[in-house]
């Protein structure tokens, strides 16, 4: 108790101190290793489970960090073949963790995804992703915690352009989605004007934004 106390006190998540974040119907381990889920990704997930209810979908998950979007899918639609992409070792530790935990079967395959995207071959009929989406500059608003204890590369978008990774998603989703497959991400409230750009830049079918629970567009859905 008194090392939890110390913890707090040294502003450490409580997810982090407990070893423990609700997702869903989950109750995920996390560690610093993860990012701690968010209840944005919660509704990205419910979107997909609202929208895609065909049987055996093959799914890709990007970034998948904790598992948390996999596992609440493969939880939900124990029908689902369920793909989990991540560029680190240690991300794909934790979520083996919570596989075995709850016993869902999910292929985990480590992948750096902005270099090696070529490498995963689809076809799938749904894609998700939480990709990072922070700029450098947005740093300073983030709370202290975030910034001392959660995983900066699952945080920030690499190099000078934050939005790389909606392009590579969505040029790999034109190329690797099924025809009718769908696409969906999370995104920053700031810059869903530029993502849809990108995406509309592309011949998808149709494109749709989705909002969270305070109205904010945060999140984007193409169709194949």
């Amino acid at each position: 108790m008194d090392r939890l106390i110390e913890d707090l006190r040294g502003h450490r998540p409580v997810q982090y101190c407990l070893g423990e974040a609700c997702f869903m119907d989950l109750e995920l381990y996390v560690d610093e290793r993860v990012l701690i889920p968010r209840p944005e990704t919660e509704e990205l997930v419910s979107w997909v489970l609202r929208i895609c209810k065909d049987e055996g979908s093959r799914v890709l998950d990007i970034g998948t960090g904790s598992g948390a979007i996999a596992l609440a899918l493969r939880h939900a639609r124990p029908d689902w073949k369920i793909t989990g992409i991540d560029n680190s070792p240690e991300a794909l530790q934790v979520a083996n963790i919570n596989a075995a935990k709850y016993n869902l079967s999910v292929d985990w395959l480590r992948l750096d995804f902005l270099n090696g995207a070529h490498l995963l071959q689809g076809p799938w009929d749904i894609i998700v992703s939480n990709p990072p989406y922070v700029a450098a500059l947005e740093s300073e608003h983030l709370d202290p915690e975030v910034l001392q204890f959660e995983p900066l590369q699952a945080l920030f978008a690499s190099g000078a352009d934050p939005d790389i990774f909606y392009t590579v998603i969505a040029r790999y989703a034109l190329a690797n989605l099924a025809e009718g497959g769908r696409v969906f991400v999370e995104l920053n409230e700031f810059r869903y004007t530029l993502i849809r750009q990108i995406f509309s830049a592309m011949p998808f079918r149709e494109i749709q934004l989705g909002r969270d629970m305070q109205g904010k567009n945060r999140m984007l859905m193409a169709i194949k």
